[in-house]
């Protein structure tokens, strides 16, 4: 009884936030938070639905109930995807079976109507091996229907299997951080499913990724951390705490995966940083609060052939750029440092944000004015401030010479055609828009919806929707390994 009041806490505390709702809904410090989803698979022509209630875990002694809400289950509306039908806070403990009440089947034929088949029945899924869930970790747990199998001779018997989360069997993954609740889910970019998570306590928000090692780095703005972890087992293998940083709030990583540049807003600073250690090499003040960090990789500067670091500074309205070695403020048309004290850069529009480099044009996604301005790096000057709607966020390269461009204010993505600075396509994805990533090979781009709490999916060929993927947070950060 104990355990059940004591769950019962935990739910009412920290159950799936709405989309839209303000706040973070991290689940309290002694529990685990464990997202729950469902998909259909053996699909049939005919549309076939039931009403799930009363999900409930089994720890060996006792089921602790997880949702007493009723929930429809449309094979028509899960299709190839999946459907999250929550994210809970569980005491720790070890859990071996789910339960919940399936309702009949509801089947839709054409001309027939809809035909009620069977009864509600209480079904229990075994685990193939015991889930173990401890204080503030984060997991997964994956139902199957059978649709088919379920509905054998014309007789309801739902065929469901239960699966804990267990390490991805393949290396083209997509990371996506909410830092709402301190979780950070990892998708299949084959099947576009979510398959693990875990949890960055503290606010994960930019990911960035060493494919050297391979490891995964998390920033976490409360807790001033960032840390590595393995990509593929979901371990933590690095620790860099950020003393000296009141408030980091954006970094980059250097392509030999050593140093990470980190800003912070409050004491408007730019620092240089061992990214497994948390040892200071360089500091930068700055006269102005800085914002996002681009490193600029040989490969990417274009004839130039050196590296940079790129600064954002959104109250001097220009871009900075830094030497790597020294955080030496340079030049822009001539990349040769300043002299102490002085700040200069590539004006940009108002409120400069995200940056991306391809082939030596510099693209600055400016928020408040609209606009993305593209700045020619080899010749040191400005080719072009491109209208491209309301509170322009994020900006990925794609196929084709193309830049997409997502937007805060809108629900669009835009593709600019790189070279020639117009608008190719504007496609409807959803509300409030972030970051960005890409899988070049399979043609698909990831769109961070936080409107509505996904990740939606594009067919970079076409830029036709491909999937919606739920989360029961709002996704901040993207990462794509293939």
């Amino acid at each position: 009884m104990r355990s059940f009041i004591l769950l019962l806490a935990l739910v009412l505390a920290a159950c799936t936030p709405g989309p839209g709702k303000p706040g973070r809904q991290v689940p309290p410090a002694d529990a685990a938070g464990l997202a729950v989803y469902l998909t259909a698979s053996e699909p049939l022509a005919t549309e076939v639905s039931f009403e799930l209630n009363g999900l409930a875990l089994f720890n060996g002694v006792e089921w602790l109930l997880l949702d007493p809400g009723p929930q429809t289950i449309s094979a028509q509306a899960v299709g190839e995807g999946q459907m999250l039908l929550g994210f809970f806070a569980v005491p720790p403990g070890d859990y071996t079976r789910l339960r919940g009440t399936v309702g009949p089947a509801r089947v839709s034929e054409r001309g027939d109507g809809v035909r009620l088949v069977g009864q509600a029945e209480e079904r229990e899924l075994g685990f193939e091996a015991k889930m173990r869930l401890v204080a503030g970790q984060r997991a997964c747990l994956l139902v199957d229907w059978r649709v088919r199998s379920s509905l054998q001779d014309k007789d309801w018997t739902p065929v469901l299997t239960v699966t804990p989360q267990m390490p991805a069997m393949t290396r083209e993954l997509l990371y996506v951080a909410c830092d709402d609740i301190d979780t950070v889910f990892v998708v299949r970019m084959d099947t576009n499913h979510v398959v693990a998570a875990f949890g960055v306590r503290g606010g994960p928000t930019q990911l960035r990724y060493d494919d050297a090692v391979p490891i995964l780095y998390i920033l976490a703005r409360e807790t001033r951390l960032i840390t590595g972890h393995d990509p593929y087992g979901n371990r933590q293998l690095s620790r860099a705490f950020l003393g000296g940083l009141p408030e980091p709030r954006y970094w980059d990583l250097s392509r030999d995966g050593r140093w990470a540049f980190v800003t912070d807003t409050d004491q408007a600073l730019l620092q240089k940083i061992d990214v497994t250690s948390g040892f200071v090499a360089r500091q930068q003040s700055l006269s102005q609060r800085p914002g996002r960090v681009l490193f600029v990789a040989e490969a990417e500067s274009g004839r130039l052939r050196r590296e940079l670091v790129a600064v954002a500074m959104p109250q001097a309205q220009l871009v900075a750029f830094f030497d790597p070695e020294t955080l030496e403020v340079l030049e822009p048309a001539s990349l040769t440092p300043v002299g102490a004290g002085a700040l200069t850069g590539v004006d940009s529009g108002m409120e400069p944000g995200q940056m991306l480099m391809v082939q030596g044009l510099l693209h600055v996604a400016d928020r408040l004015s609209g606009t993305v301005t593209i700045y020619d790096l080899n010749r040191g000057r400005h080719l072009a401030r491109v209208a491209v709607g309301l509170e322009p966020v994020a900006l990925l390269a794609g196929k084709q010479d193309r830049v997409y461009v997502s937007h805060a204010g809108s629900s669009n993505v835009m593709a600019l055609a790189r070279g020639h600075h117009a608008v190719l396509k504007d496609v409807f994805v959803g509300p409030q828009l972030g970051e960005m990533a890409r899988h070049l090979r399979r043609g698909s781009l990831y769109v961070a919806v936080q409107g509505t709490q996904a990740v939606a999916v594009l067919d970079l060929n076409s830029d036709a929707l491909r999937a919606q993927i739920p989360l029961p947070g709002r996704p901040v950060s993207l990462l794509a390994v293939e």
